[in-house]
Formats: structure tokens, C-alpha cells, sequence
């Protein structure tokens, strides 16, 4: 040990040393990182592919269900004819005559649109009636008759009936879907073709893994191109311990009738690893070499005058700004760093300047993020609202309705994209619920109550009020009872302060516990963004807080309190900070 210290003292506090420890170091950090990154490669590898496998399962179900969706609607527009329905099976024959014809016509449209629907079959009281989409050939069309005959007491009078309930059906080695519906004393039967459901499934070809359609029971349903692995199926997920060389990944689909699987070997999965760990080999080599050479240039060519420029920085930082670094012995690089230098401390004081100008000028664009996020939002309830309305045939209130709504898209694009007055955002506030009573009749009682008409012409950051009766009609709208909804104007005292106060108030079930105990923290993103984004509208706007508040209405309802001060003359956002925080209310 003596020996050692013995021939360590002399080189002992020298940079040599200590660089050539810090190599060390950091040669081993390397070899350790080289290590635990190839242990963690496979993990991360297999982490990416179920990643994308998710995001693929995401995408076939989110077809499948909105075709289901489609197929539902399109059947409820025969469903309705209850008339027509009613009067199939009845003795007087020309009246069943027209009703098969009326029915027959509107279940042509539907099996030869765009749509998912392959047959549609009505059983009534005295025989069968059926339709097939053009793309059924003759073969297929003779074995669905048969099969509809053989199993007519199946579908009138065992399986359930349910217009959200789709069956998987196997038709002469053919898989189906089929919802059963009873109604006027007939029996309709829909059928949806499994491999025309999921026709981009069937069509994957790649070489990364299958997918697979299966039933319930694990039976394989369909497949991706390419033969299916026969030691999969059928699947059993209480025997998933088996398939321990597959990657798998399961998906189980609406009503429990059907579930997606990807799987793949593992092996062929992790095959490119070996690639990566020759990558990985040559880079840390090159970071050796590296390594080394940067330690060289650092102990010749940096270190004494970086240890100049540290000192020159100590000195701006005690506010010394006439300090010039001195530039004899420096390279040519340094040389130009220590000219810049000196140019910079003689220009701190502007740069001090330039900063809070941007500040600034930040604030202003989180500002105008906010009142934009509030934009889409509003277009996708409308076309919503429109295409309800369509599906409906009420064309009159849907011209009434897109006048209304020009009226409020120009408000929402044109103008002042800050700030608007009272009184104009009051007659929004009113367009916008005469388009809510045109969509729900006779669902909305609607007044305001304004102290005094001086209080309209003041200004307010603009679709503040809108977000908010959005946000009631969102929450507190009930087909079954009418949603009654004030807004109040008028002027408040709080501390000697004067405010202009807009109260609204709807009957609704008010705002969640978790929001109303920290509303001016609360981050939620499961719900209450709009509020959010007024909150943060008037924290910008005004540069302080406790300007919106949010209450219970008595006897239940959501209240919100929107405070104005009178004498900010904001006309761009304020800035806050420790001098101007105030608290309203």
C-alpha cells in the first residue's frame, strides 16, 4: 500500500491525472451502457411492435364499428315503417301488396348502397321477404334462401331482440353478421359479410406478422394473406402460457362476438438486433477514439482559456460590465469567443430589455391559443347538429339553422380576434341559443338581466360568455326537462375595486367536486376545458387571478361569475407578476 501512495503523491492534484481518471470513468460508464443497452434491446423492440400493433387493432375497430354504425342506421329507417310492416301479413291483398312493394324497394337501396349490408330478410305471417346486394353471386344467393328457411324459427323466435346485437353467423363455411329485430309482428333479419367488414384485414400482406379474426370461442374467423399458423388456433387464452415463442396481441370487440389477434414469432421479431449490436460496437469505438483525442485537445487548447472566459462571466455576474477578457496566448477560436464576449457584456442591459418585450409577446401567443382551442370544438358540434337534422328531413330548421350559424362563424373569424363588448357578445350568446332551441324544442328557458344598458358597452375578452353557455348546454342540457339559463349584468365593489360581474347560472348538475375545491390549480383533462381555457383567457388578459370563479347554484345548477375591472384599459395582455396579483370576489 505504502508503495502505491508512494508513486501516486507525485502526480496527485496534476490535470494529467485527473483527466486520465475522468477517461477512465467515463470509458467504463460507456462499456456499462454498451451492456445494459443490449439487455434492454429486445425489451424496447418488443415494446415498439406491440406500439404498433395497438395503433393497427385501433384502426380495423374503429372501422368495424362504424360500419356497424352505418348498418344501424341505415335499418332504422325500415324499422320506422311500422305501417307498411303491419299491414305484410294481412288478408287484404292489395294492401300487402304495396307493403311488400314499399318495403322491397327501400331494402334494394339499402343492400345496394355504399353501405356494409349484404341481405336483409323480414319474416311476417305468411311468408319470407328478402333482398341481396348486386356483388351476391347466384350460388350464394340460392344457399342464403336455404339458409333462411331452415332456420326461420332461430330468428323468430330464439335469438334475442336487439338492434345493438350482432350474432357471428357461419353460412355454408361463410361467416356473417346478423342483428335480429322484432317489431310490428315481423321479424327483420340483417346480415353483414365478415370478410367484406374487414376487407382491409383480409388484404394485409406484409411480412411483419399476421392478423387474425377470430369468434368468441377462439374459432379462426379470417385471416391476413398468407397461411395461418395451425398451432394457434383455435386460440385459447387460458393456455397463452403455451405461446411463449409468439409475440400475440388480442382485441376483443363489440358485443363479445368477435376478437382481432396480431401474432408473430419472437425470433423474427428481434431478427435486425444483430445488425444493432454491430452498430453499437462501432460506436463505441469511435467514442473511444473520440474520447481520447478531445481529452488531448481539451488539456492543451481549452482549459486555460476557458478557466478566462469562467472569470470574465464571474465578473458580468457581479455587474461588472467594462471587464474585457484578456486575449494573448488563445487560439484563433477563442480569440473570436473572446471578442464576442467583450461585445456582448457592453449590450446586457438591452438584451434585459429584448427579453421582456418577448415575455411579453409570448403571453400574447398563449392567449390567442387559447381563444383558437375553443374554435374547432364549436364546428364539430354543428355539423353534428346538422347532420342530426338531415337524417330527421327537417330542411326548413336546417336553413334556419345555418343562417343562425353563418351568423356565428362570422363572429368567431372576423373582427377583433382579443376583445368585444358586452352587449355584442350578449346578442351572440342569444343567436347561439335560438340555434340550441331550434336542435331541442321547447328544452331551454333563456333570459338576461342587465343592471344598466352603460354596462354593454364594456369590454371583455371575446367568446368568453360563449364558452361558458356552451359548457352549461354541454352538461346541463335534459331532453326530459327544461334547462333554465340567467345571465346577469352588473356592477360589483370588492375592496374598493370596481368590476363589471356576468353571472351565469344554468340547472343543471354543476360543476365536480374535484374542480370546485382547486379551480384556479386544476389541470383536468378528462373534462371541464373550456372553463379551463376562460380561466387562463382572464389570467393573461388581465394579468391576475381569481377573476373567474365557479360556484353550486342553489338549488342545484352550475354557476360561474365572470369579474371585469373597470379601470384596467386592457387593450393587449398584462403582464404578472408580484407588484399586481389580485384575488376578485
Amino acid at each position: 500500500m505504502e508503495k502505491i501512495q508512494k508513486i501516486w503523491r507525485p502526480h496527485d492534484g496534476k490535470l494529467t491525472t485527473r483527466l486520465t481518471v475522468i477517461y477512465g470513468l467515463i470509458l467504463c460508464i460507456l462499456v456499462s451502457l454498451f451492456i445494459g443497452a443490449l439487455n434492454e434491446a429486445k425489451k424496447e423492440t418488443e415494446e415498439t411492435v406491440r406500439d404498433t400493433i395497438a395503433n393497427t387493432l385501433n384502426i380495423y375497430e374503429s372501422d368495424y364499428e362504424s360500419q356497424l354504425t352505418t348498418a344501424g342506421l341505415m335499418m332504422d329507417e325500415i324499422y320506422s315503417q311500422v305501417d307498411a310492416l303491419a299491414t305484410l301479413g294481412v288478408s287484404d291483398q292489395r294492401a300487402s301488396y304495396f307493403a311488400r312493394y314499399t318495403l322491397s324497394q327501400d331494402m334494394e337501396e339499402k343492400v345496394n348502397s355504399s353501405g356494409p349490408i349484404d341481405c336483409i330478410a323480414i319474416y311476417y305471417d305468411g311468408g319470407i321477404l328478402r333482398q341481396y346486394a348486386n356483388d351476391t353471386a347466384s350460388q350464394r344467393r340460392i344457399q342464403l334462401w336455404d339458409y333462411l328457411r331452415e332456420n326461420e324459427q332461430l330468428f323468430t323466435q330464439t335469438l334475442g331482440s336487439d338492434q345493438s346485437k350482432w350474432y357471428l353467423l357461419e353460412i355454408e363455411g361463410e361467416y356473417c353478421l346478423g342483428n335480429v329485430y322484432r317489431t310490428s309482428g315481423c321479424t327483420l333479419l340483417t346480415l353483414l359479410r365478415v370478410e367484406k367488414l374487414f376487407a382491409n384485414l383480409s388484404g394485409y400482406d406484409e411480412p411483419q406478422g399476421a392478423y387474425a379474426l377470430l369468434s368468441g370461442e377462439g374459432e379462426l374467423v379470417l385471416h391476413s394473406a398468407g397461411e395461418p399458423d395451425r398451432n394457434l388456433f383455435p386460440w385459447k387464452n387460458a393456455g397463452a402460457g403455451r405461446y411463449t415463442d409468439y409475440l400475440i396481441e388480442t382485441r376483443r370487440l363489440e358485443n363479445g362476438s368477435l376478437q382481432l389477434m396480431f401474432y408473430e414469432k419472437r425470433d423474427q421479431i428481434l431478427s435486425g438486433l444483430s445488425a444493432l449490436q454491430l452498430s453499437v460496437y462501432a460506436i463505441l469505438t469511435v467514442a473511444v477514439i473520440s474520447l481520447a483525442l478531445l481529452l488531448l485537445f481539451i488539456r492543451s487548447q481549452v482549459l486555460r482559456p476557458l478557466r478566462e472566459m469562467l472569470r470574465g462571466v464571474g465578473e458580468v455576474e457581479r455587474e461588472n460590465l467594462k471587464y474585457q477578457i484578456a486575449l494573448r496566448g488563445f487560439p484563433e477560436e477563442f480569440k473570436t469567443l473572446a471578442r464576442e464576449f467583450n461585445k456582448m457584456s457592453g449590450e446586457v442591459l438591452s438584451l434585459r430589455i429584448s427579453q421582456y418585450e418577448q415575455k411579453l409577446q409570448l403571453t400574447e401567443s398563449r392567449l390567442r391559443y387559447l381563444q383558437m382551442q375553443i374554435r374547432p370544438h364549436f364546428y364539430l358540434n354543428a355539423l353534428t347538429t346538422i347532420h342530426s337534422m338531415s337524417m330527421q328531413g327537417r330542411g326548413e330548421d336546417i336553413r334556419s339553422y345555418i343562417d343562425m350559424l353563418s351568423v356565428h362563424i362570422r363572429y368567431m373569424l372576423y373582427g377583433d380576434m382579443a376583445m368585444t363588448d358586452i352587449g355584442t357578445e350578449l346578442e351572440r350568446v342569444g343567436n347561439f341559443v335560438r340555434m340550441k332551441e331550434l336542435c331541442f324544442p321547447g328544452c331551454v328557458f333563456y333570459m338576461n338581466d342587465v343592471a344598466s344598458p352603460a354596462l354593454l358597452s364594456a369590454k371583455m375578452p371575446k367568446l368568453m360568455l360563449l364558452t361558458i353557455v356552451e359548457n352549461s348546454f354541454k352538461y346541463a342540457l335534459n331532453l326530459y326537462e327544461m334547462m333554465n339559463l340567467l345571465i346577469k349584468v352588473d356592477r360589483y365593489i370588492k375592496d374598493g375595486e370596481a368590476f363589471i360581474r356576468l353571472i351565469v347560472e344554468d340547472d343543471g348538475n354543476g360543476y365536480p367536486e374535484e374542480m370546485l375545491n382547486n379551480f384556479e390549480g386544476f389541470t383536468g383533462s378528462s373534462g371541464g376545458i373550456g372553463i379551463q381555457n376562460v380561466r387562463d383567457t382572464f389570467r393573461l388578459w388581465y394579468g391576475r387571478k381569481g377573476l373567474v370563479r365557479i360556484e353550486k347554484a342553489v338549488p342545484h345548477g352550475a354557476r360561474t361569475v365572470l369579474f371585469i375591472p373597470e379601470n384596467s384599459g386592457a387593450e393587449t395582455p398584462q403582464k404578472e407578476d408580484g407588484n399586481h396579483v389580485g384575488t376578485a370576489g
